[in-house]
């Protein structure tokens, strides 16, 4: 299948937008993919070729602060950091308005994606849903406000490690920015109930200390058996700290791909999901928790 990459603006926000060259112009199942950190759309392509050949149409952006909307005098901080996945989240409803508007979103199919920052995205997107049919987490968490507050324990020298040190720098952080509520409201785990038999994938390295790993198997374990949850997967790979190698890109791919065409019979999703993800990788061995 041959990919057609189209660089554009939509809303104002530029992106990379991947489709099959075969009926370019036809209505197409949708997914934002969302990058990582001071990474960009391009450091995406892989995510954008896999999807693309699943029959989506795929929307990588530019994140704000990053890419061609990066400021060079402008030094990343935790206030930058919030400012970009708050922008993502307001910024994800145009770009989905713009494709639904020209009729290129087939059966209002709408999936969500992402690496990091971008998984982190995407799970305050479900806690909102969005309309949001699928979606998979790379290295994301689903646990906002612990993971704030992890973040800022890693930002803090050890001598000033102590609990009014820290509600202090939360705090001033998260109130001076006027930001506390809307964290509030994006915390998917406040907010599960969203997520409505959702196909979900989460993947995460073990080793995780940055986006941490434990945030992540504390959410699958709380909630795996939960009504909501008869379809939300967990694969933990063993031995990997905070990188997402090609092959995960490629699983999570397939799994989006099969979430489309089992959207009626969610049941066969995974089945098949594994089927074809070991007739590539022959030896692979998923630990998955299935809801």
């Amino acid at each position: 299948m041959s990919v057609e990459i189209i660089e554009k603006k939509v809303a104002s926000i530029p992106l990379l937008e991947f489709v099959a060259q075969e009926g370019i112009d036809q209505a197409r199942p949708l997914v934002v993919f969302y990058h990582g950190w001071t990474s960009c759309r391009e450091e995406c392509a892989a995510a954008g070729f896999e999807l693309a050949k699943q029959g989506y149409r795929v929307l990588i952006p530019d994140c704000l602060h990053h890419g061609l909307r990066r400021q060079e005098d402008l030094p990343f901080d935790n206030q930058e950091f919030i400012e970009t996945i708050l922008a993502n989240v307001k910024e994800f409803p145009l770009l989905v308005a713009a494709y639904r508007d020209q009729n290129l979103i087939k059966d209002d199919y709408v999936a969500v994606a992402g690496i990091s920052m971008g998984g982190i995205t995407s799970c305050m997107l479900l806690s909102q849903n969005f309309g949001i049919k699928s979606a998979a987490v790379l290295m994301g968490s689903p646990q906002l406000l612990k993971l704030a507050r992890h973040l800022i324990r890693m930002n803090q020298d050890d001598s000033q490690l102590n609990a009014e040190t820290l509600l202090h720098d939360e705090n001033r952080l998260l109130k001076a920015l006027g930001l506390y509520q809307e964290f509030f409201a994006l915390d998917l785990s406040l907010h599960k109930d969203n997520l409505k038999d959702m196909p979900l994938y989460f993947w995460h390295g073990c080793k995780d200390h940055f986006v941490e790993y434990n945030l992540t198997e504390e959410f699958i374990k709380m909630n795996v058996k939960k009504p909501f949850a008869n379809y939300l997967y967990f694969d933990p790979q063993v031995g990997k700290a905070h990188q997402v190698d090609y092959k995960e890109v490629y699983k999570a791919a397939i799994f989006l791909g099969q979430a489309y065409l089992y959207k009626d019979d969610k049941k066969e999703i995974w089945t098949h999901t594994v089927d074809l993800i070991r007739q590539r990788y022959q030896f692979i061995d998923f630990q998955s928790e299935e809801g």
